[in-house]
C-alpha cells in the first residue's frame, strides 16, 4: 500500500511543567473489593519499523483510569494515568480525555509537556503484550484489589465506599509511550486511532504492530458495557481505526451486582419528513478489492438499496452510504444493513426517527394580547456544522510480471501482481445567510425600523459546495424561532422557493395571505431578532447546518397609527 513519505506533525508544542506524584505505602497483598473485571485481551508478535525514529520498548505502558457514573455514563472525575515508568518531560500527549468523551464528540487536542501521571506503590503487571499472552487474570486481580481501588478513589477525589457501592464503574484504557517521527508520544488506543486519521494513516504505517494491534488488543470487553460492545473480531490481526474507536482499547471494573437501568431508546439518526437524506455505516474486516468484492445492502421502508464497489485494504475500513427520501409522515423506522463478501458493518440495525416540523406554528396574534412578564432571551446555540470531509479507497493493480521457463529457452510471463489502494479525499462546505425585512404592507415602516404589531418577511439562502457532489444534498429545510416565544414553544417551517432559498409559508391570518410573521403588539422597543436553523444538507458523515440570526428595530406600536375621528353626520 502506498503511503506518503512524510507528513507534517500535527503536534504543537505547549509550555508546561511535568508533575510526577507517587503513591505512598507500597503493599504486597491485594485484598478483594468485590469488584469484577470485564476485560479480555489479544495481540500478537511485534514487527520493527525499520526506523529509529519510530520505536517502542516493551514495558513502556500504562493505564488511563476514569470513574464513570452507571446511570448515565457520565465521567465523574478527571481521568488519571497510571504507569510504572517516568515519562519524558517533553512528551507529546492529548490531555486527560477518556474514550467515552472522545466518542461523545471531544476533539483531539495535542500538547507538549505538562503530562501528569501516577506511579503506583505496587507495580502494575505488564499491560501491553508482545506475543498475545497478556496475563488478564493478574490484571483483573490488580485493578479489582482494595489497595488499587482505594488509590483510585484518593487521586480522583471519590469516596471509596461510594465508588464501590454499585453506582460507579471504573473504565480502564491501556496507554503506550513510544517514539513517533523522533518525538516521544503518549496515547491511549483511541487517541492513536484518532491521530492516525489526522496524519493520513502514517502512524499506522510506521507503528501498526503497537498502535493498531497490541495496544488496542491489550484490553477489550468480555460482555457489552457502558454502551460498548463485546469484541468478536480478530484477536491477533491489525485493527482499523474505526474498530479501535468503537470497540477496542478498554476494560471495565464493576462493583456489586447492581443492575443498570434500562436504556432509553436512542435514535441513530433524526430526519425530517419528505427530505432527501443520507444514511451511512462503516465496513471493515478482510480486504475488499475487484477480485473479492464487498456489497452492502440497506433495507429501508421495504425497499432495498444496494451499494457495490466498496473497496478497502486489509486492516482498514470504508464508509458506505445510501441516499434516500424520507416518508411524508412522522414515524420511527428500523433500517437493516447486511453485507456480502469480506467484511462486517459497524451497525447492522439503524434506528431512525422521522419528525414533522410543520406542526407548531404561532397562534394568531390579536390586538389585546398582553405579556407583562416578558423578558428577553438569548438566541440558543443550535447545532452548527459548516464543513465535512470523508475518504474513499480506490484500488489499482500493481503489475509484477514473472517469467516461467518451460525449458529450451522457452517459457511465458505471468502477472503475479496485487491490488494497491489510493485514498481519495472529499469535502463539503455550507454557506448560508438570512435577512428579515419589514413587511411590504406595513404603512409606517422606515427601512429597518417598525412598530410592533406589524409583520415581517424573511429570506434565507444556503448552498453546499463539494468535491463529490453526488454524495451530498443541498439544504432542504429552515425553521425560524422568535423572541416573543423565547425561541422555543412555537416556530415556523419555511417554504423552499427554489434550490437553497427559503421564505415564510403563507400566513392564514394575513388579509393578503402574505408570507409574513406578525410581531406581538406587546413587544418592547429595541432589537427584534429572529433565529433560523438551516438544516438537512446531508453528507456521508452527517448533516451540515447553520444557526442564523438577523434583527430589526421596534420603536412604538401599531396603536400609535390609529386615528380616532367622528363619523360624518
Amino acid at each position: 500500500m502506498r503511503k506518503e513519505d512524510h507528513v507534517k506533525k500535527l503536534l504543537r508544542p505547549a509550555a508546561g511543567l511535568l508533575i510526577a506524584l507517587c503513591f505512598l505505602l507500597p503493599i504486597t497483598a491485594l485484598a478483594d473489593t468485590g469488584g469484577s473485571g470485564n476485560i479480555d485481551s489479544g495481540g500478537g508478535g511485534m514487527s520493527t519499523s525499520g526506523s529509529s525514529n519510530n520505536v517502542w520498548s516493551p514495558g513502556n505502558d500504562g493505564v488511563r483510569v476514569t470513574v464513570v457514573r452507571v446511570s448515565d455514563h457520565v465521567v465523574a472525575a478527571v481521568p488519571v494515568d497510571f504507569t510504572n515508568i517516568t515519562p519524558p518531560v517533553n512528551l507529546y500527549h492529548f490531555g486527560k480525555v477518556s474514550k467515552l468523551q472522545y466518542n461523545g464528540g471531544t476533539p483531539l487536542h495535542p500538547v507538549q509537556g505538562g503530562y501528569t501521571f501516577k506511579n503506583p506503590g505496587l507495580a502494575m503487571p505488564r499491560i501491553i503484550s508482545t506475543n498475545g499472552t497478556s496475563n488478564i487474570p493478574t490484571i483483573k486481580k490488580y485493578f479489582c484489589s482494595e489497595y488499587v481501588v482505594k488509590r483510585i478513589a484518593e487521586v480522583t477525589g471519590m469516596n471509596y465506599d461510594i465508588l464501590i457501592g454499585g453506582d460507579y464503574k471504573i473504565l480502564l484504557e491501556p496507554i503506550a509511550y513510544y517514539k513517533f517521527q523522533g518525538a516521544m508520544v503518549a496515547t491511549t488506543a483511541t487517541e492513536a486511532a484518532l491521530y492516525d486519521q489526522q496524519v493520513s494513516g502514517l502512524l499506522k504505517y510506521w507503528m501498526k504492530s503497537l498502535t493498531h494491534k497490541n495496544l488496542p488488543l491489550a484490553m477489550f470487553l468480555e460482555v457489552a458495557d457502558l454502551g460498548y460492545p463485546t469484541w468478536n473480531g480478530s484477536r491477533s490481526d491489525i485493527a482499523s481505526d474505526s474498530d479501535i474507536i468503537s470497540s477496542l482499547g478498554l476494560g471495565i471494573i464493576r462493583f456489586t451486582d447492581k443492575t443498570e437501568p434500562p436504556a432509553v431508546t436512542v435514535y441513530d439518526y433524526e430526519y425530517r419528513t419528505n427530505t432527501e437524506v443520507i444514511t451511512a455505516v462503516t465496513v471493515s474486516g478482510g480486504q475488499s478489492d475487484p477480485d473479492n468484492l464487498t456489497r452492502v445492502s440497506f433495507d429501508i421502508g421495504g425497499t432495498t438499496y444496494n451499494v457495490s464497489n466498496v473497496y478497502y485494504p486489509s486492516g482498514d475500513s470504508q464508509l458506505v452510504w445510501v441516499k434516500w427520501k424520507t416518508p411524508n409522515t412522522a414515524q420511527s423506522m428500523v433500517i437493516a444493513v447486511t453485507v456480502s463478501g469480506p467484511g462486517r458493518v459497524s451497525k447492522a440495525t439503524i434506528n431512525a426517527k422521522i419528525v414533522d416540523l410543520d406542526q407548531n406554528p404561532p397562534p394568531n396574534p390579536v390586538a389585546d394580547d398582553r405579556n407583562d412578564s416578558f423578558s428577553s432571551t438569548s438566541v440558543p446555540d443550535r447545532p452548527m456544522q459548516a464543513d465535512a470531509s470523508w475518504t474513499v479507497w480506490h484500488p489499482w493493480w500493481y503489475e509484477n510480471w514473472v517469467w516461467h521457463s518451460t525449458g529450451d529457452g522457452s517459457g511465458y510471463w505471468v502477472d503475479k501482481g496485487w491490488w494497491e489502494f489510493d485514498l481519495n479525499r472529499y469535502n463539503a462546505s455550507l454557506t448560508a445567510s438570512m435577512s428579515i425585512q419589514c413587511d411590504s404592507k406595513n404603512p409606517t415602516a422606515s427601512r429597518r425600523v417598525m412598530k410592533s404589531g406589524y409583520g415581517i418577511n424573511q429570506t434565507v439562502t444556503g448552498s453546499v459546495s463539494s468535491s463529490q457532489s453526488s454524495a451530498v444534498t443541498q439544504p432542504q429545510n429552515a425553521v425560524s424561532y422568535f423572541p416573543e416565544f423565547c425561541y422555543t414553544t412555537y416556530w415556523r417551517l419555511l417554504d423552499q422557493m427554489g434550490s437553497g432559498r427559503f421564505e415564510f409559508q403563507r400566513n392564514p391570518y394575513s388579509t393578503y395571505k402574505s408570507r409574513t410573521h406578525f410581531t406581538q403588539i406587546w413587544m418592547p422597543d429595541g432589537a427584534y431578532t429572529v433565529n433560523t436553523w438551516l438544516i438537512d444538507a446531508w453528507t456521508p458523515i452527517g448533516m451540515l447546518s447553520a444557526n442564523l440570526t438577523d434583527s430589526l428595530t421596534i420603536r412604538g406600536n401599531l396603536y400609535q397609527d390609529w386615528h380616532v375621528a367622528p363619523l360624518n353626520p
